[in-house]
């Protein structure tokens, strides 16, 4: 029973930290949402991480537009691309960057190079590490 204890109580921590984790990260959201938009830095255009907006609001709106283009009697060719998976794929250095030449500084700009540096994830099932 005693080797249970200590497990139960490293799952409670891990728990306890990725809550405060999306705390932070929601925090972070919120204050760079704000800032974009006061300096109307995203287009009207622009679906993703925009809330209310998706990768399904963008493919009704070049629907719509495409079909308008068709039955206008001209040609229409698509290159279709997703970058769901883009930020992870993305080089910190340079998002970090970007952000402060957008005029995002400050603690904010702080809390995204803290939160980006160094960062690893390992999963862990049954003992083993991965």
């Amino acid at each position: 029973m005693l080797s249970v204890v200590p497990s139960v109580i490293h799952a409670r921590f891990c728990l306890y930290q990725s809550m405060l984790q999306l705390v932070l990260e929601s925090i972070m959201r919120d204050k760079i949402m704000e800032h974009i938009q006061k300096h109307k830095l995203i287009k009207e255009s622009q679906h993703g991480f925009v809330k209310g907006r998706s990768r399904l609001t963008n493919l009704l709106v070049f629907l719509e537009e495409g079909t308008n283009y068709i039955d206008s009697g001209y040609p229409v060719d698509v290159i279709y691309l997703d970058f769901h998976k883009a930020f992870n794929k993305v080089p910190h250095g340079r998002f970090v960057l970007k952000l402060e030449a957008h005029g995002i500084g400050g603690e904010i700009l702080k809390w995204v190079e803290n939160w980006l540096s160094e960062r690893k994830q390992r999963v862990v099932l049954g003992g083993e590490f991965s």
